[in-house]
């Protein structure tokens, strides 16, 4: 299926089968693309976003795992929840990223597949990162207003945590820049 953003980039075109049948299938008439920088540079690009969302990941869980005074509160939680999605969604380009350096498409990565690297990842890491500085806005909050209900490791795992997620989400921020993607002629 097609996204309708996409539907530019295909022409439908007839084909005869064998047995006499004619099918209308879609073919790619848009622009092909290529990874803009050297593929050193992008293998360690990749393989350092992995590992950041991989602790991203764990830091994530590990936060909420431990009982915490400051999760309780609105304002800490609710910033941290919300780098659920945009960090699902980094994963995912991350996996299109291994696949596609891996066994490159042969006349080169379409339109969509283009998006889905350098457009996904770029917006997924801001949003992370937006997040996880709210979440950690709202920690010092809770602590300059008294931290009631103090928790003891619950509440350091999750300050470790908000500032481990800011680190990582920022090197897979900084190292987007190696996934950019150019016009093949």
């Amino acid at each position: 299926m097609i996204s309708k953003k996409y539907t530019n980039d295909y022409k439908i075109e007839n084909v005869l089968l064998p047995d006499g049948r004619v099918v209308s299938r879609p073919v790619y008439c848009g622009k092909y693309y290529g990874f803009s920088a050297d593929p050193h540079n992008v293998r360690r690009a990749r393989l350092s976003m992995t590992l950041s969302a991989a602790v991203y990941w764990v830091f994530f869980w590990a936060g909420l795992c431990f009982r915490s005074g400051a999760m309780k509160q609105w304002y800490v939680s609710l910033p941290y929840f919300c780098g659920f999605l945009p960090a699902a969604f980094l994963t995912g380009s991350l996996y299109y990223l291994w696949l596609y350096t891996l066994k490159p498409p042969a006349p080169g990565l379409t339109r969509e597949q283009k998006d889905r690297l350098y457009t996904r990842i770029s917006q997924c890491s801001f949003t992370m990162l937006l997040f996880g500085a709210l979440a950690a806005a709202g920690l010092v909050i809770y602590y300059l207003l008294g931290a009631e209900g103090y928790a003891g490791f619950g509440d350091i795992l999750a300050v470790v945590s908000a500032f481990t997620m800011i680190i990582s989400t920022a090197v897979v921020f900084s190292a987007r820049k190696h996934t950019k993607t150019q016009v093949i002629p």
